[in-house]
């Protein structure tokens, strides 16, 4: 259906456009948190717990979008490597600035 493949494209050109400016968002925030006192504490329980979360969202909706159901093709993946990689390299900056 045409209206759907729209709303789809619509939908990633959008995502793609505003990923970057999201990440370096979310990193800056990351940042501006990790100088709270309780923040880095709370990161290490919070962070493991989240990207597993977000593993297993990731493998229902390709596995339901595998089966067929057509609502999850609309819904994106998190991308869990490349916010893994963008706050490692910040981290690996950050410590090189303390040291």
């Amino acid at each position: 259906m045409p209206h759907q493949e729209g709303v789809v494209l619509a939908s990633k050109s959008f995502y793609t456009e505003y990923e970057p400016a999201a990440m370096e968002y979310m990193v800056k925030v990351y940042h501006a948190l990790y100088s709270l006192p309780l923040f880095p504490h709370l990161a290490e329980v919070v962070i493991p717990t989240t990207a597993h979360w977000f593993e297993k969202y990731n493998r229902t909706v390709v596995h339901m979008t595998a089966n067929h159901y057509p609502f999850f093709s609309y819904l994106p993946l998190v991308p869990i490597e490349k916010i893994s990689k963008t706050f490692r390299g910040e981290e690996e900056e950050r410590i090189s600035l303390i040291g």
